[in-house]
């Protein structure tokens, strides 16, 4: 299992290591190291051991050296995925705002992000956080001309969001 692991991220870090190709951000690692962390974190905190573990490490040191065009709605909302899975709070707004320059739809595609990430403990539910997610969920509301589509499930998420749920309660929900 660790063998195969370590060849995973070692693979991953080959693709992020390399120039950004003319076809954009290599989207697949990225992905691929975001489920990665966010698993690692959530194994990480059912045992009581908040951490820096390998695919935390890893995500960070792609992130330092990935530079995203604005213009590239994939690569935005791929690097914000890992930014979300291995960073903090404090980095949410810096996510929204990165994905508002791009577009409308990747800062949606951001705040569904967000506020998963919320529901399932791996960020802390803050009024700070709680008020910048509903602030660009305002603006977005604003640019889309109401709430309609995508927008009115965001609502309905950050309505129904409380305190993260228990191991128990997300099992139970994803066998749903």
């Amino acid at each position: 299992r660790s063998s195969a692991a370590d060849r995973l991220a070692k693979w991953v870090a080959e693709r992020c290591s390399e120039a950004i190709p003319a076809a954009g951000v290599p989207l697949m690692p990225l992905h691929l190291a975001a489920a990665c962390a966010e698993a690692e974190r959530e194994r990480a905190a059912g045992e009581g051991e908040p951490g820096a573990g390998r695919w935390r490490t890893l995500g960070l040191e792609v992130l330092s050296r990935l530079d995203v065009p604005t213009e590239d709605v994939d690569g935005v909302c791929a690097s914000a995925a890992l930014r979300l899975a291995v960073g903090s709070a404090d980095e949410v707004g810096a996510c929204l705002q990165r994905a508002k320059a791009c577009c409308v739809d990747a800062e949606i595609q951001v705040l569904a992000m967000s506020l998963r990430s919320l529901r399932r403990g791996l960020l802390p539910l803050t009024t700070e956080l709680l008020s910048t997610v509903a602030s660009h969920l305002v603006g977005a509301v604003a640019v889309r001309g109401g709430v309609a589509g995508d927008c009115e499930v965001l609502v309905e998420a950050i309505q129904r969001l409380q305190k993260p749920a228990d191991v128990q309660a997300r099992r139970f929900d994803m066998s749903r």
